[in-house]
């Protein structure tokens, strides 16, 4: 079976929610004006557990991108000032995805701001790429300011400030999801 017929089957199943103001309203994409809790709630844009099924089974792919709570990128410049929702991950649904494409290694985009112990929980049941951008590109702009605020003008030695906060966030990141610092080939 080729790509677009399995595109053909498999509807999309996913939204696209980049912004939201103080009440929790989207205003951006196929949510528009639709509130998080509302998106979770009813899991509008998870990627179906059927579909996921039947894609794993004939796509032919090494691992798979789901959508089970998160949401991805930065929030908009305008909007920046004010409280980002926090996503939680539907655990349950990312372990029913893990089962029902047999096992195949999920992949979570929108991984930043994921709270730790739902983090940890993800990659337990199946998650084994998770995709922090966002978190990571805020660590290092923080970091980056943090620099520029000491004095320092020339590009590099801002850039070397910046490695350790950037270290450190991957470093929680993997103490998250492995605890045991087991090595992993």
């Amino acid at each position: 079976m080729k790509i677009y017929e399995i595109y053909q089957q498999v509807s999309p199943s996913i939204v696209t929610i980049t912004t939201f103001d103080q009440h929790g309203n989207g205003h951006e994409g196929s949510g528009i004006g639709t509130s998080y809790e509302e998106l979770f709630t009813t899991k509008k844009g998870f990627t179906k557990v059927d579909e996921a099924k039947l894609f794993a089974e004939t796509a032919g792919c090494d691992w798979l991108s789901v959508a089970a709570g998160s949401f991805h990128g930065a929030i908009a410049a305008n909007t920046k000032h004010l409280k980002k929702p926090e996503a939680r991950l539907d655990i349950e649904h990312i372990a029913a995805l893990y089962q029902a494409t047999g096992n195949m290694p999920l992949v979570l985009h929108g991984g930043s701001g994921i709270p730790d112990d739902q983090f940890g929980r993800c990659a337990v049941e199946g998650v084994s790429k998770f995709n922090i951008f966002t978190e990571y590109n805020m660590a290092l702009s923080n970091a980056m300011a943090a620099s520029l605020a000491t004095g320092n003008k020339g590009g590099l030695k801002v850039l070397v400030d910046s490695k350790e906060a950037c270290k450190e966030l991957v470093k929680h990141k993997i103490r998250t999801v492995n605890p045991k610092g087991l090595r992993v080939i």
